[in-house]
């Protein structure tokens, strides 16, 4: 999973996700458009994903996908 900060959306999938033991997947209603305009409607998300790089901490979120 890579997190850029300065992206709209961040995405991770569902194999990702259950590896990392993360849970409280919350729904979502949004629908991502990509770039060829195909659409995809993402599984849920997680609030407040914490992503670390001493000294500096943030909470994020993230969406779940496929």
């Amino acid at each position: 999973m890579l997190i850029d900060q300065g992206a709209s959306i961040n995405t991770m999938t569902i194999n990702t996700m259950e590896e990392l033991q993360l849970k409280y997947l919350q729904p979502t209603p949004t629908i991502l458009e990509l770039a060829k305009r195909s659409k995809l409607k993402p599984i849920g998300i997680l609030d407040d994903i914490m992503v670390s790089l001493v000294p500096w901490e943030d909470p994020t979120y993230v969406m779940v996908i496929q």
